[in-house]
């Protein structure tokens, strides 16, 4: 199987509901396009990323993109974020992927 890797299509609906589709697959909490993009509005469309005193990763930032298919379907989503909260220096990423796609990459 074929695929490439994008940046996540925003406001486009379309990726919300596919994505919505795809975490419903592999988390247990259940969700859809209206709740993936009432989050997205509350989280600052520009990331302020900087480096501490200690030069380490400050700030916050989020990156997202889909792994997409010959046919433009999304098989995978990833997200990375860093955050205020998050140990100086770090970020965390996941990737959730469809199951039967994940077989055939």
């Amino acid at each position: 199987m074929k695929f490439s890797i994008r940046e996540i299509q925003i406001p486009i609906p379309n990726d919300y509901a596919q994505i919505a589709n795809l975490l419903n697959w592999v988390l247990s909490e259940k969700t859809n396009a209206d709740l993936l993009a009432e989050e997205d509005a509350k989280i600052p469309a520009k990331g302020m990323l900087h480096k501490t005193e200690n030069g380490l990763l400050g700030g916050f930032d989020r990156y997202r993109i889909v792994a997409v298919d010959e046919v433009s379907r999304i098989i995978g989503y990833g997200l990375s974020w860093r955050a205020p909260w998050t140990a100086g220096g770090s970020s965390i990423m996941y990737w959730w992927w469809n199951r039967a796609a994940a077989t055939r990459v």
